[in-house]
């Protein structure tokens, strides 16, 4: 682990410019907590906090919001529940922060490695700052 470290920081004071991975990284926070969101609704409905509104929370009584027209069961479930809100939300951000890290002037290759790199660990700490800290039991 040391070595990689090492590795890193060597290849990032050869002109690697940080400013590139922020909005990768900002996309990709904001795709961990929501999948960690999403995650704990359709996995650990228990976990929600009992103050929330449980037919907009709880996967268990949700499903029931989209209605029975074929819209409502396909495209229009979007914001009728919070597994049908989080869930496309993450993947979109998460297909943001990938477009993002192609997008400007040519670079050498790792420079695109690092901005991948600090997208997965914003992504983990998105993630877990839902899944593990935010509903904790």
């Amino acid at each position: 682990m040391k070595s990689a470290l090492l590795i890193l920081l060597t290849m990032s004071s050869c002109s690697y410019n940080w400013r590139h991975a922020i909005a990768p990284a900002a996309l990709s926070a904001v795709s961990g907590a929501c999948y960690g969101v999403h995650e704990t609704v359709v996995h650990h409905p228990d976990r929600i906090p009992q103050n929330l509104n449980r037919q907009w929370w709880d996967g268990r009584v949700s499903w029931t919001n989209k209605g029975t027209t074929a819209w409502g069961q396909t495209f229009g479930s979007f914001g009728t529940d919070a597994k049908h809100t989080f869930g496309p939300i993450h993947r979109w951000t998460l297909f943001g922060a990938g477009v993002t890290v192609g997008i400007g002037r040519r670079r050498p290759w790792w420079h695109y490695g690092l901005d991948a790199a600090v997208s997965f660990a914003a992504f983990s700490i998105g993630f877990h700052s839902t899944y593990t800290i935010g509903f904790k039991k």
